[in-house]
């Protein structure tokens, strides 16, 4: 694996009720965008890269994939956002390295950011084949997807740009999911931003679950509210939010001295 997106200032996920609110807990890490007032979970800190791999593991473990032994599991988890450029594929990239590093299961991360495909690079991986020729039957499943240099951690690229038709191709989706479960633990799909791709809204509702990335100071909590409505009319399963570039307004050695 080379040049794996990167970020250390990050929020953790938090979860979300049925809208957001404009007033975040009173705490010192206050950010632009607040769970709703059902949760009191406040969003922590990272400093330096043990904590942003504490992080992940934390995202991991708000999540009822099989590595937490949960009775209830999920399998196949979809991140977006409000806007383009948020970060989604850093914390799909961290997150799906972060859960093939237990050594025991085996993660999957799919690049369905067609349109600005960014992890065939991030992982020197070859762009094609990839989803889109998988969603248009060009190519099978197996032939597509790559093993990365770490162990357990595989990556299904974007594929051809080229094809058309790949976000309405969701039978074909509902189809994969089902053949990609039998092969690995937990499947990260790295989706477009919502409404930037209106039919990949389809996509959405056949994920286990879905989070929604935000990035601090940029998005207004109506903008993801807005966001959050739309999944949820798609019928998506929105687990949280996912707090990202957070700015560090009180220096790191005074914030761990508070």
């Amino acid at each position: 694996m080379s040049n794996v997106p990167s970020n250390e200032s990050i929020s953790t996920v938090v979860p979300v009720g049925p809208g957001f609110s404009q007033t975040a807990p009173d705490t010192p890490e206050t950010t632009t965008l607040a769970p709703h007032a059902g949760s009191q979970r406040s969003c922590a800190r990272l400093h330096d890269a043990d904590e942003t791999q504490e992080y992940y593991q934390a995202l991991l473990r708000s999540l009822p994939w099989p590595g937490n032994g949960l009775a209830r599991r999920i399998r196949t988890v979809g991140l977006t956002s409000c806007y383009g450029g948020e970060g989604v594929s850093t914390v799909a990239s961290r997150a799906a390295v972060a859960a093939a590093g237990s050594g025991t299961y085996n993660a999957l991360l799919v690049d369905a950011n067609v349109g600005r495909p960014s992890l065939h690079s991030a992982f020197d991986l070859s762009l094609t084949p990839g989803l889109s020729e998988v969603l248009s039957e060009e190519a099978s499943c197996s032939s597509a997807v790559q093993q990365t240099r770490q162990s357990h951690l595989s990556v299904l690229t974007a594929g051809s740009a080229a094809i058309t038709g790949v976000y309405e191709a969701v039978d074909r989706l509902n189809v994969l999911l089902g053949e990609l479960k039998k092969d690995f633990d937990l499947v990260v799909f790295d989706m477009p931003a919502v409404g930037q791709v209106p039919s990949s809204l389809e996509w959405f509702r056949l994920f286990d679950s879905v989070v929604l990335v935000v990035e601090d100071e940029r998005v207004r909590w109506q903008v993801g509210q807005r966001a959050a409505k739309s999944l949820r009319r798609a019928g998506a399963n929105l687990a949280g939010v996912a707090f990202n570039k957070r700015h560090e307004h009180i220096p790191n050695w005074l914030y761990k001295t508070l």
